[in-house]
């Protein structure tokens, strides 16, 4: 069964388009495909047609573009013989941030940050989309996955970490 993952967005980007087919829980990655014909009609008949990208695994819009807020797009899919095509959808409005603060919070025994934003919508149901990219990687290049204990005064043991901390964000 065909699975689509699309995000169209109104930054002026290459948009992305994921297909996969579905996939057993306990199998790790999903089969993606890479012989469909993905493209994307507005409103006023414009038309964005999606090429495969074999590094990213996703379809990738042949050009740069931002989908317009007051506009409707509809996806279309011909895939294994058969055509999909979505409903036609617009962009939500906007949001303002007014707030976002952090807090250093442990849920269930793990350190971890809180990001909370406080923003408002001109008309509901509101809908928030959230991505981050890690800005740097460390990884400890002599790290080992044993620790030293006192076992006594004299005496020092060593154990395997109870911990991972070779990597670090």
């Amino acid at each position: 069964m065909l699975v689509v993952e699309a995000i169209i967005t109104d930054e002026y980007k290459q948009q992305e388009i994921k297909l996969t087919n579905t996939w057993a829980f306990e199998e790790y990655f999903p089969e993606y495909i890479d012989d469909a014909t993905v493209y994307l009609k507005d409103e006023n008949n414009n038309t964005y047609e999606f090429s495969y990208n074999a590094e990213t695994q996703t379809y990738l819009s042949q050009n740069e573009f931002s989908a317009a807020l007051d506009t409707n797009y509809q996806l279309f899919i011909d895939y294994n013989d058969t055509h999909y095509t979505s409903t036609e959808v617009s962009l939500p409005p906007k949001s303002t941030i007014q707030d976002i603060t952090f807090d250093r919070e442990n849920y269930a025994g793990e350190d971890g940050i809180a990001i909370r934003v406080t923003s408002t919508s001109e008309e509901e149901p509101n809908y928030y989309r959230f991505t981050h990219e890690e800005t740097i990687k460390i990884v400890a290049p002599n790290w080992m996955p044993e620790e030293m204990y006192p076992i006594d005064e004299t005496h020092i043991g060593v154990r395997l970490k109870d911990y991972e901390n070779q990597t670090c964000y």
